[in-house]
């Protein structure tokens, strides 16, 4: 039978055994006891190196709050004898995203004696165990980002959806009347995809400044990248209506824009998103769960030593010969500005 005193020491044996393995886990998705595809969002941000553990944040309810500048510049022209025009107040908007948790049990009958059991291969039956239990967590995760976070009366990580919108209110500012934080569209009416839907997103975003070399990427499931495929055929020409007999190729193949395309399984078929993971400061944010982190809202078990690990583990008592610990995750997905990002909507399969 494993005694309190067992199960909270193991607690901590868990992290500070397993930590490295833990950490590479939730930033690297290297390990191959992962089943997480980097053909997912959670995949894709961790590509981009844009995961991380410690938010930096002091506060206690939010994995980031920050302002946001709300006011627009405009530039006056103005003779040597006119008076200089009176500068405007700057604005700023306050946006904030709060902590999300995940978690999983994870129970023993006799934990000595499983700690002690090697299994055929020399690995002990718990650090498949610990595998399994970080796999479901992720996964759950990878699910959670391409929503809108209002799943599970609200509890699920904060997804792409949230802040891929023009109408949603997302860190606290409204989308709709806020142009400065709204992604960009473009509504296909129920048609199917054609060069003149990507030229229009893809144009409005250059417009803006928004299309970077190397930051930008194109995510879409498999339906719309076939739409896509069919585009780009060689045996397709497109003429440039405004130049009659100039032949143009697809942007996204081999024209102004070299934007890669990645097919994700779990994209709407209906959609395409054209994202910029670095430009716009897009990045999944874990809490530190060991003590020197300085998030409150971060659980941790007590006299843990090894840092930067994104789990904390309690002691589970049920009052019965099987004990264990629950294995929980702080984290969620933080989006600094929501314009540069873009979507097609409305497309048919």
């Amino acid at each position: 039978m494993a005694t309190h005193a067992q199960v909270s020491e193991y607690a901590n044996l868990l992290l500070d055994k397993y930590g490295n393995m833990i950490l590479k886990a939730f930033t690297d998705l290297g390990a191959d006891y992962l089943t997480v595809s980097n053909k997912t969002i959670l995949g894709r941000l961790a590509a981009r190196g844009r995961i991380r553990v410690g938010s930096g944040q002091s506060s206690e309810r939010y994995v980031k709050e920050w302002s946001v500048d709300t006011a627009s510049r405009t530039a006056v022209a103005y003779g040597a004898n006119d008076a200089y025009a009176a500068d405007s107040a700057d604005t700023y908007g306050v946006a904030s995203i709060d902590w999300k948790r995940v978690g999983t049990q994870m129970g023993w009958d006799d934990l000595v004696n499983m700690t002690n059991l090697p299994l055929r291969d020399g690995s002990q039956p718990l650090s498949k165990r610990l595998a399994k239990r970080l796999d479901s967590i992720l996964s759950k995760i990878s699910a959670d980002l391409f929503t809108d976070g209002t799943g599970t009366s609200g509890k699920d990580f904060t997804g792409y959806k949230a802040f891929m919108s023009v109408a949603n209110t997302y860190a606290g500012i409204s989308q709709s009347p806020n142009s400065y934080w709204r992604a960009q569209r473009e509504n296909a009416g129920s048609s199917a995809l054609s060069i003149t839907h990507l030229e229009n997103l893809i144009g409005a975003m250059d417009d803006l400044g928004l299309i970077r070399d190397g930051d930008t990427e194109i995510w879409t499931g498999r339906t719309q990248w076939l739409a896509m495929k069919g585009l780009s055929s060689p045996f397709l020409q497109y003429t440039n209506s405004g130049n009659v007999g100039d032949n143009i190729r697809p942007v996204y193949a081999d024209g102004s824009y070299q934007i890669p395309i990645h097919i994700l399984p779990d994209m709407p078929n209906t959609e395409v998103w054209v994202v910029n993971p670095n430009l716009s400061e897009t990045e999944l944010v874990f809490a530190d769960h060991t003590p020197q982190e300085e998030v409150p809202a971060a659980p941790h078990s007590e006299a843990i030593n090894h840092k930067q690990v994104p789990v904390g583990l309690k002691p589970i008592y049920n009052n019965t010969d099987v004990s264990g610990v629950w294995m929980r995750s702080y984290g969620n997905l933080v989006c600094g500005m929501p314009r540069a990002n873009g979507y097609i909507d409305g497309l048919t399969t």
